[in-house]
């Protein structure tokens, strides 16, 4: 198991002690420094959710991004006459008179 993960385990099994101890005893029997301890530790694992979710999006994103550049890009190659034609400065018709052109045919 990665280290992040095993710190993420021991962090919510402190919690869920102090939450334990709470629950049976009262919130009276915790001490001002457990409730200290629980507050920190509830915001660090607000903080690694957070981190997780951040890496998540930005990997989500990417390969959206990605995958929807291909899908343009595929799409583009299916239409006649597409832009892709015309930056080259050849459009589809004179390509193919000037196949033919280059077989000895005339128009």
């Amino acid at each position: 198991m990665p280290f992040c993960c095993q710190e993420y385990d021991k962090v919510q099994a402190r919690i869920g002690e102090i939450q334990e101890k709470a629950r049976m005893q009262g919130l009276d029997s915790l001490t001002p420094a457990e409730v200290r301890e629980w507050a920190d530790l509830r915001g660090a694992m607000l903080n690694i959710d957070a981190s997780r979710n951040l890496v998540i999006q930005t990997v989500l994103l990417y390969l959206y991004t990605l995958w929807i550049s291909r899908w343009i890009a595929t799409a583009r190659e299916r239409i006649p006459g597409s832009i892709d034609n015309y930056v080259t400065g050849v459009s589809e018709c004179s390509q193919q008179r000037g196949n033919l052109k280059d077989d000895e045919y005339t128009i």
